[in-house]
């Protein structure tokens, strides 16, 4: 059993206490043991519940040190990392086809965004010539599109740089492009006026609604697609194929037929002849 006793500089201890405490820091300076910060300061701990002053002194500044260094491990860390760039992102959402609301891929997407409302609001609001659009909307893509190429703006979207775009391709106005997921257009395609492809799903969840889903349009080569019509994540539409004004496709469609309706659905084979 200890004895307790009173010490004008420790304050109120006993013999336990003074134990630990002394045993605490040859684990802290590694005299006569092998050094063992962690253990050192358990026994500061136990030394300054027992009323020691001089341990608790210890616990205090052992803790703010290792604070310190996780503070600078953390820094030095996010420092040398290298930040995500877009060929990480579109990667992420071919491998992973997600994407965690507040994630480093999220922030990008924001960062991405800024740079096609830079880019879009130069082609949307003042005149251009063909070659000055092809130019912007290469810049937009990161791809040189053909010289066969030709838009209508306004164009909107939120992303820009994972549309791909054959030759021959025209894309009439007021047209929105959500391409994170990827949009893919073949030759010889027809996109009419206010067009709407999206490639993200928001998850159900409520709490992660902010995070998302991704999946890409594929569309085949000869496609004419009409005025107001909506196209939803994953869709492929097959070579040739027409979708009627105002149709929403949910599905994917067939080559050389022509679909309609909310949702859309078969009607008859395109006429060959």
């Amino acid at each position: 059993m200890s004895c307790n006793n009173y010490d004008s500089n420790n304050g109120y201890e006993d013999d336990d206490a003074e134990i630990n405490f002394s045993v605490g820091r040859r684990f802290l300076t590694g005299n006569g043991v092998e050094k063992d910060v962690k253990r050192a300061l358990e026994l500061f701990r136990a030394a300054a519940d027992a009323g020691h002053l001089l341990a608790k002194q210890m616990v205090e500044t052992i803790t703010k040190g290792m604070q310190n260094e996780l503070e600078n491990a953390t820094s030095q860390n996010a420092a040398t990392s290298s930040p995500m760039t877009e060929n990480d992102f579109f990667a992420l959402v071919k491998e992973k086809g997600y994407v965690e609301a507040g994630s480093d891929a999220h922030k990008l997407m924001h960062e991405m965004a800024m740079n096609a409302r830079r880019i879009t609001m130069e082609m949307n609001t003042k005149f251009h010539t063909n070659d000055e659009l092809n130019a912007l909307f290469s810049e937009l893509t990161g791809e040189k599109v053909d010289p066969s190429f030709g838009i209508f703006p306004p164009f909107y979207t939120d992303c820009g740089r994972n549309i791909h775009v054959g030759k021959n391709v025209f894309i009439n106005s007021s047209c929105h492009f959500q391409d994170q997921g990827g949009i893919y257009i073949g030759d010889g395609c027809l996109i009419g006026h206010n067009c709407m492809m999206a490639t993200i799903n928001h998850d159900e969840i409520p709490e992660k609604r902010a995070s998302m889903y991704f999946r890409p349009i594929t569309i085949g080569n000869n496609v004419w697609i009409g005025s107001n019509v909506t196209i939803c994540p994953g869709v492929i539409i097959g070579d040739g194929a027409i979708i009627a004004a105002g149709s929403v496709v949910t599905k994917d469609v067939a080559s050389e037929t022509v679909v309609a309706g909310v949702p859309a659905r078969y009607v008859r084979d395109v006429k060959l002849d």
